[in-house]
């Protein structure tokens, strides 16, 4: 599909190639580089190869991704669009081609912005990577200059993810499309785009221009093939008219109403994560998700991810576990506890001067740990029987005792953390809180 004036001849990217590189420079970590998707559109679901190619970025812990709609929907040819079967592509390896797919739906189409939101189908309940759009406040302060980096997959010529980078040389208001690209279906009224020097081409559709805060402030849409090279990217503005537009378009159809200061959607009285009123708010879950994300990170966590991961555990698909697992990936593991050494011996106690605090509290003093380890010792010796109480290493005994002491937690959770593997004691959630997690439920009476 070519469009061409006098001047320009001009792509739209998810129907073709990548371009030739130029510098690269990279404005994404090695976790968030598995937020790029691939996607790959065919007629039918047993055909061999895709009739359109391109890419998007996840925006969500659930796996839905937005990208251009002309990668997901042919516009020239609408009868098509019933042929749909997506496939979604998430390299495990910026070295290797991406080989595990997750089958897409189309959850939301707004085709005058040429936006698509696609979701994973039988996601398995893992937390995807997301990457986070650039609010309005900070896209207005946006300048010549500023540096990009934009990441995608080529349609032919390589299957691995693509690294270019550039400034951004430009902007445009309501820009006349159908004059320029002659194209006449987008709203040309309802796009703001920016202009960048960075090389794409044709089949990037969807790649994400990230600034060097991570942050996206736009969507690879169109590119020139003359000389100038510019390339035209979906203002992050306009992404979020359009996922505003997504969320009218869902509370309409399950009758919610959407809180802008909570960030929170409401039915009948009570408060739900999702923008179904499937998702309810659940307190306890917040707290625990606040607390995992503290104790692995560091900080507080920003109120939309608590509200995803929140949403995400309370549906029942995902778990604190997975969410825990995620964290790990996400932040820099803390080491502190495997820095303590302890004798192993029953009277010895906790040496004095390591530990600080634990769940929160100013240390007691050795003497208190001192009795709470025998006393520990002797129940657990009872309820686990030798063998496995002989399992039970030096370093997990500081984590018991401090759990037994600090974090309010009975032998019974105690002994069924040392059986189970841990989920029945979390080492910085009181046992006021964890008690109420679905880890926690799940392993006390089995």
């Amino acid at each position: 599909m070519i469009f061409m004036n006098k001047f320009f001849i001009l792509l739209l990217l998810g129907l073709f190639l990548w371009p030739a590189v130029s510098e690269a420079r990279d404005n994404l970590s090695d976790l968030e580089k598995k937020s790029i998707v691939k996607i790959d559109v065919f007629r039918n679901e047993g055909d061999r190869e895709p009739t359109q190619q391109g890419t998007g970025f996840f925006i969500d812990y659930q796996g839905c991704v937005i990208t251009t709609a002309h990668t997901v929907y042919n516009h020239t040819n609408p009868e098509l669009d019933d042929l749909k079967y997506i496939r979604m592509y998430v390299a495990g390896s910026i070295k290797k081609e991406p080989t595990e797919y997750w089958v897409g739906k189309i959850e939301y189409l707004d085709k005058g912005k040429d936006i698509a939101i696609v979701c994973a189908q039988n996601a398995g309940g893992g937390f995807f990577v997301p990457l986070r759009i650039l609010n309005d406040a900070d896209y207005e302060k946006l300048k010549i200059g500023d540096e990009l980096s934009i990441a995608g997959y080529p349609a032919v010529g390589g299957r691995t993810p693509t690294f270019v980078s550039g400034e951004v040389i430009g902007f445009w208001q309501d820009p006349d499309l159908e004059a320029f690209l002659k194209l006449s279906f987008f709203d040309s009224t309802q796009i703001e785009l920016v202009k960048t020097g960075a090389l794409t081409g044709p089949g990037g559709s969807g790649s994400p221009a990230v600034d060097m805060h991570h942050q996206v402030i736009g969507m690879v849409f169109a590119a020139s093939m003359s000389p100038s090279g510019v390339s035209f990217l979906v203002s992050s503005k306009t992404m979020r008219v359009s996922l505003g537009g997504y969320r009218e378009q869902k509370i309409k159809e399950f009758g919610c109403a959407y809180d802008v200061k909570s960030g929170l959607y409401q039915k009948n009285g009570s408060n739900f994560y999702d923008n179904k009123c499937e998702a309810k708010r659940d307190l306890n879950t917040e707290q625990i998700v606040k607390l995992n994300y503290q104790d692995r990170c560091g900080g507080e966590i920003s109120l939309v991810d608590l509200h995803e991961a929140s949403s995400y555990i309370v549906s029942g698909v995902s778990s604190v576990d997975l969410w825990w697992n995620y964290l790990k990936d996400l932040c820099p593991i803390k080491s502190a506890e495997a820095s303590l050494q302890f004798s192993g011996k029953e009277n010895s106690g906790v040496k004095a001067g390591l530990a600080v605090y634990a769940y929160g509290k100013e240390r007691t003093g050795t003497s208190i740990e001192d009795s709470a380890l025998k006393l520990l010792k002797a129940e657990l010796r009872k309820s686990l029987g030798t063998a496995m109480f002989n399992k039970i290493g030096e370093k997990q005994w500081i984590v018991l005792v401090k759990a037994y002491v600090y974090g309010g937690y009975p032998v019974k959770a105690i002994s069924q953390s040392v059986k189970w593997g841990g989920y029945t004691v979390h080492p910085a959630i009181s046992y006021s809180v964890w008690q109420g997690s679905g880890d926690y439920k799940r392993y006390i009476n089995k």
